[in-house]
């Protein structure tokens, strides 16, 4: 075999054997490739998966945060309406005709438990309604009733029954205060949360 034969076998060979190299790194570099881009896919999916959930947390706190915010919002109007509506009774109470206003003060003048001379303080618009002759009428043996000559209250409606040191607000709007709550409650039906 002559140089030339033996070189272009060496050359023959180191083609090949090259080429085979080439083919087997090009071979994994694709699978490494394939590996990568499946490693790849598999991340995105859980990432995916987490953003989902954490979209799904966030959007459900949202909404749990949006709906105790409406349902606060919701019962302080109902309160204001409730308030409201409780204020315009006592106003109108307070502004009923002479009869029956002296009619629901002769109510509360009644439930007065104290005896001896007792002071009957009104407001500056009930001069002509409770008059010391209505007082006198609400007067038994053991109560005197009569016009307070200390002033006048500044209440909505109804008086303020004085004996000694005691005092007992039986204004409307006292009343009203106290009754507060058993009125809330029962007007809340009136006026549904939802």
């Amino acid at each position: 075999m002559s140089l030339e034969a033996i070189l272009a076998k060496i050359d023959e060979d180191a083609t090949r054997e090259a080429e085979e190299i080439v083919r087997g790194a090009t071979a994994e570099k694709e699978e490494a490739l394939r590996r990568a881009g499946t490693r790849l896919e598999e991340q995105q999916a859980r990432d995916m998966k987490k953003l989902e959930l954490e979209m799904d947390d966030l959007r459900s706190r949202l909404q749990e945060h949006a709906r105790r915010e409406t349902r606060k919002k919701l019962q302080n109007r109902r309160r204001s309406i409730i308030d409201g509506a409780i204020d315009r009774a006592v106003s109108a109470l307070a502004s009923a005709d002479a009869d029956r206003y002296r009619q629901m003060v002769g109510k509360v003048i009644g439930r007065c438990s104290a005896e001896g001379r007792i002071e009957v303080v009104i407001s500056r618009g009930d001069r002509e309604r409770i008059t010391p002759e209505f007082l006198e009428s609400c007067s038994d043996d053991r109560r005197q009733f009569v016009l307070s000559e200390g002033g006048f209250h500044d209440h909505t409606g109804g008086v303020i029954l004085v004996s000694g040191r005691i005092s007992y607000n039986g204004t409307f709007s006292m009343i009203a205060e106290l009754a507060h709550e058993e009125l809330v409650m029962k007007l809340s039906s009136v006026v549904p949360l939802e």
